[in-house]
């Protein structure tokens, strides 16, 4: 029973917040309906990204295959590994 009370209490303390809360999901409602594509965001980013790694994932497969006679030593591949790592973390981490 108090627990009912309490919770009624809170309710009549917040409820300005919680008509705010309902005229914000009310916007969102009405820019979602203008721009429907904007729920496709996300996916596109990740897409981007995701072909991005494989990207990368390929060319450190290919420097890491090419074997002794290549330019390239070992230190150098991995300098390119933690550069890759670096720059890719950095770049999700502002998208």
């Amino acid at each position: 029973m108090s627990f009912q009370v309490l919770l009624l209490l809170i309710l009549f303390v917040l409820r300005s917040r919680i008509t705010l809360v309902v005229a914000l999901f009310y916007e969102a409602g009405k820019c979602l309906t203008a721009v429907p594509l904007l729920l496709l965001q996300p996916l596109w980013t990740f897409l981007i990204l995701f072909a991005f790694f494989v990207y990368w994932l390929v060319v450190l497969i290919h420097i890491a295959t090419l074997g002794k006679n290549w330019i390239f030593s070992s230190a150098h591949a991995t300098a390119v590994v933690i550069v890759f790592v670096c720059w890719s973390v950095t770049l999700v981490m502002h998208t």
